[in-house]
């Protein structure tokens, strides 16, 4: 029987409760900010990681995306004078939130641009 996804978190949540006392939390957290020697921000730590992990366990697969890229944007007249590195960059770059289709939605709203 398959285990959903939020009823893994629940469990993992519920079980790391166990171990770390909330009240506790908060003294681990000033302790281990003294010892690095500054603050972290979760979110910060978070983005920073997957730049790692995209950068060197998925380094070729990125460039070969950026490859496939830019073959893409060689083919649109609005894309091509993006570099092959400059789309390769931009893939390299991981989302700090969720991606949302909004920026999307504005771009399909827009008039088209003409060339004059």
């Amino acid at each position: 029987m398959a285990i959903g996804r939020n009823n893994r978190l629940r469990f993992l949540n519920a079980l790391n409760s166990v171990f770390v006392d909330p009240k506790g939390a908060k003294c681990i957290e000033e302790i281990y900010d003294r010892f690095v020697g500054k603050k972290l921000v979760y979110e910060d730590l978070l983005y920073q990681k997957k730049k790692l992990v995209m950068s060197t366990l998925l380094g070729v697969e990125m460039r070969s995306l950026g490859h496939q890229l830019a073959l893409l944007a060689d083919k649109d007249r609005y894309a091509r004078d993006l570099s092959r590195g400059d789309l390769t960059q931009a893939l390299f770059e991981p989302q700090r939130t969720c991606p949302s289709i909004e920026p999307i939605r504005e771009i399909w709203k827009s008039p088209a641009k003409t060339p004059k």
